[in-house]
């Protein structure tokens, strides 16, 4: 019986704010669920940190990682700008002009934002702000 050693993964951690599906193009020999194991020990060395999340239309939000190193008010900054909402830690580092919203706090109810009674308005009289 020959047995083979297993080869020991490298992970390349990109220099920008990047997602495990990102991760995953980057080393695609890689299971899923190493490159997850590998996140954690990188987070608990302090080498990565988890910044916040991505929000989607529909299902959970996705994790958005980056370098410890990267980390400073303008580039939390420019992550907020690319619709990354903030964990609580990093969101005070974060000047107060520049906030995240929510591609969901876009979306309009005409019905709350009108005067007239629900009853009275057609489909065609929309309130947009």
């Amino acid at each position: 019986m020959n047995k083979t050693k297993k080869q020991k993964l490298v992970v390349n951690w990109p220099d920008n704010t990047w997602t495990v599906a990102a991760l995953k193009m980057l080393n695609p020999n890689a299971i899923d669920i190493t490159l997850r194991f590998r996140i954690t020990q990188a987070i608990e060395k302090g080498q990565i940190a988890c910044i916040g999340k991505s929000p989607t239309i529909m299902g959970r939000p996705t994790l958005v990682y980056t370098n410890k190193m990267n980390i400073n008010s303008r580039f939390l900054a420019e992550a907020v700008k690319n619709n990354i909402e903030l964990n609580d830690t990093y969101s005070k580092l974060v000047p107060k002009e520049i906030r995240f919203e929510s591609p969901m706090s876009k979306i309009v109810n005409p019905i709350m934002m009108s005067d007239k009674n629900p009853s009275e308005m057609t489909s065609t009289q929309t309130v947009v702000s």
